[in-house]
């Protein structure tokens, strides 16, 4: 039952909008209570999701209260290493620039768009996808996408993955050809095997589902 969850979200935001972590998250440093970009942004999408099926304007209000949250709260608001205005996952001392965060962020200020007609969150969500495209290059390799710039690994099986669908969530919203080729590229360097077995799904069936997309996007 969506609504359930949503009421239990509303139970949980506080009166200014934010979505606050109650315990220490010690690889960014991070002590409670701490915000998140992604967060925020999640939090916004599922609501107006609840706010889409079951038409409760609380849902629309709150989920506009987690965004501006997002937009204000200055410790997830800082400029990229190319000087763009950024939204972090992992608000810490040293800025950890998560890409897919970002891309959430991003999403999520589109999505609010599209159901307010407010030109804030669209100026917004442009604002910050010119700073992300800027930056892009930073976490791009032939053999996958650095998950951040706080550390020098590569994301792993999951985020392989979950910058694939991000790059062609961007692709749909946007019909931006940079995303579709990006989608293109790194989908062939994801395990999905991997990545399905670590969720321990049919991979068979899940990967027919995603090769139909691509299949789409390709044609």
């Amino acid at each position: 039952d969506i609504d359930k969850y949503g009421q239990f979200i509303i139970k949980n935001i506080q009166s200014d909008g934010g979505v606050a972590y109650w315990v220490d998250f010690e690889l960014f440093g991070l002590k409670a209570p701490w915000y998140s970009g992604i967060s925020q942004a999640i939090v916004a999408s599922f609501l107006i999701r609840c706010y889409n099926i079951t038409k409760n304007e609380s849902y629309l209000d709150n989920a506009k209260l987690s965004i501006d949250f997002m937009l204000k709260d200055q410790s997830l608001n800082i400029n990229s290493l190319d000087d763009l205005p950024w939204i972090e996952e992992y608000a810490s001392n040293t800025a950890s620039y998560v890409l897919n965060g970002f891309i959430f962020s991003i999403i999520s200020l589109y999505e609010l768009c599209s159901i307010t007609k407010d030109i804030k969150y669209l100026e917004k969500a442009t604002l910050f996808e010119n700073s992300m495209l800027k930056s892009i290059k930073r976490y791009l390799t032939p053999h996958g996408i650095r998950h951040n710039l706080y550390q020098k690994k590569l994301g792993n099986c999951n985020y392989d993955a979950l910058h694939t669908f991000l790059f062609f969530h961007m692709y749909k919203i946007t019909e931006n050809e940079d995303y579709k080729n990006l989608f293109r590229y790194y989908y062939k360097c994801t395990h999905w095997n991997l990545f399905f077995n670590m969720y321990h799904l049919d991979d068979k069936k899940y990967l027919q589902q995603i090769q139909r997309i691509f299949q789409k996007v390709n044609s």
